[in-house]
């Protein structure tokens, strides 16, 4: 910050907050006439429904004998002396005008109806509405309060009665009130700025910041108090005293150049000070050139200010950042390993809970999902798809005879054949026991049956070697049926193609049947 701009800077900075309580105050202070402006309306809509209350049927009686006239409210008897209304104006339940009543005589029926419109809202009950008018004829601006009330008769309106009410008067004088204060205000806040100009005119010597003056030639010119203090000196004449010292060890000649021609327009450069007792305190100092009339360069002006607390926060923070860092990497690496173990255990586990473990095909659980999903898009958009049904003949001979082990085995040759024999789009699964299933999409019956009798003369032509070195061959019953029009689950097909493998079983195994 520029020294000679100071005490303009700090007298603007007084000028803004007192504007900004000026403000304040002004609409507390509008706010207030407001709440005045709206009591008064209240006050006034009251005393309008009182009178309403007492006279409405008067205007009725009246409007009976009358159509479109205008009468002095004077002539009409006490009760109807209400100095504060503009007009009544009476309706009929068309909305035809039936009755003015006026105070001010210069007012006509026609004049009232031209320039008085009739409110814009619904008068089905009893409202009021504000609207400011301009009348050409004379010049005017009326700030109008219209009270509006039915007129019933047996529950039904038979007319409409509007009271209309100058409210002029209440706005004016809140706006003359709001700006009297106002004006007030602002002559008191020039005063409180000449003030404040002449309380800093010494502004320098006492300011929390470092400041001195340093020629052309590396001489220092002058500095103040707070500069001398900062850097460990016992007043300013100590510090004048090693000026030359000072000056030469900061190298500031050279850093104040640097700082003054700087190309991005930044005045203002972070420096090591070496103070008085050897410590070096980091300073932020700004730099200033103060020229002659002619424009010669007389010195620089230079404000200095200590921020080697804010340079030990930076320091510790940072350490603190990168420790955090640090830790928070460790962290992370240590989630991301935790979760691809845990995503790793959900995968097995989810293909554990569709796998059957012994020959590594679908489950029943997986096998109705996929059937179902595939049964489900060929009702939907058509096309051939059959099942097979496969159950091993005599497995518990196998079982009995070479144990559990051969059994396994028997099992997985025979998975392995099916996947060799079978397209990778069909569907293989071990349902349970020696009874295997295939469901196989865009397959029709026919070609179905050969696919199974391709099989099944695959398996009866394996050689399979049990695991105590015996040599077996095994044979296979197979049910085959296709997808109908009327099945709406797998277990439709499930049915018809077991019937065909028990047929198959039943008429001496080793065979094809189809249902």
């Amino acid at each position: 910050m520029k020294l000679r701009d100071l005490r303009v800077r700090i007298s603007s900075y007084i000028v803004l907050v007192f504007l900004a309580l000026v403000a304040a105050f002004g609409y507390a202070l509008v706010a207030h006439q407001d709440r005045l402006y709206r009591g008064n309306i209240e006050k006034l809509k009251k005393s309008v429904g009182i009178f309403h209350q007492l006279n409405h049927v008067r205007f009725e009686a009246l409007a009976h004998h009358s159509t479109g006239v205008a009468a002095p409210m004077s002539e009409l008897g006490e009760l109807l002396k209400l100095d504060e209304f503009l007009f009544i104006r009476l309706y009929d339940a068309q909305g035809k005008p039936l009755l003015h009543l006026f105070n001010d005589l210069t007012f006509t029926s026609e004049s009232v109806d031209a320039k008085f419109p009739a409110p814009k809202f619904t008068r089905d009950k009893i409202g009021w509405s504000e609207e400011d008018l301009y009348l050409a004829d004379p010049p005017r601006v009326y700030a109008l309060g219209v009270f509006s009330a039915p007129v019933l008769d047996q529950g039904q309106p038979t007319g409409y009665i509007d009271y209309f009410y100058d409210l002029s008067a209440y706005k004016d004088q809140s706006f003359y009130l709001a700006s009297m204060v106002i004006v007030f205000l602002l002559l008191t806040l020039l005063m409180l700025a000449v003030i404040v100009n002449v309380l800093f005119s010494r502004f320098y010597e006492d300011n929390i910041q470092g400041y001195f003056q340093i020629g052309q030639d590396g001489r220092l010119l002058s500095v103040n108090s707070v500069l001398a203090t900062m850097l460990g000196y016992a007043s300013k004449k100590e510090l004048l005293a090693h000026a030359e010292q000072f000056v030469r060890s900061n190298a500031l000649t050279q850093h104040i150049q640097q700082t003054a021609s700087s190309e991005s327009g930044e005045q203002s450069a972070e420096l090591q000070l070496l103070c008085q007792n050897g410590e070096k305190r980091w300073c932020l100092f700004s730099v200033d050139k103060v020229s002659s009339v002619r424009g010669e360069l007389l010195y620089h002006e230079c404000l200095v200010t200590d921020i080697s607390d804010k340079k030990a926060k930076e320091e510790s923070e940072l350490k603190y950042l990168q420790a955090t860092q640090e830790i928070n990497l460790q962290l992370e690496k240590k989630v991301a390993e935790r979760t691809q173990a845990l995503e790793a255990l959900q995968k097995q586990a989810e293909l554990l809970a569709r796998t059957d473990t012994l020959t590594q095909l679908s489950n029943r659980r997986d096998f109705y999902d996929k059937t179902q999903h595939e049964l489900n898009r060929r009702k939907r958009l058509g096309g051939a798809a059959s099942l097979m049904m496969i159950d091993i003949d005599f497995f518990k001979h196998v079982n009995d005879t070479y144990g559990h082990l051969s059994g396994d085995q028997v099992l997985k040759v025979l998975s392995q054949v099916a996947q060799s024999v079978n397209r990778e789009t069909d569907i293989l699964a071990r349902l349970g026991g020696e009874e295997f299933a295939v469901f196989m999409p865009d397959t029709p019956l026919a070609l179905a049956a050969e696919v199974a009798e391709r099989l099944r003369l695959v398996l009866a032509n394996t050689n399979i070697v049990l695991p105590e070195g015996e040599h077996i061959h095994i044979t296979v019953s197979v049910g085959v049926t296709s997808i109908l029009a009327t099945d709406s689950h797998i277990d439709d097909l499930l049915k018809r193609a077991d019937t065909a493998l028990y047929e198959a079983k039943n008429s001496g195994r080793n065979r094809v049947c189809q249902a």
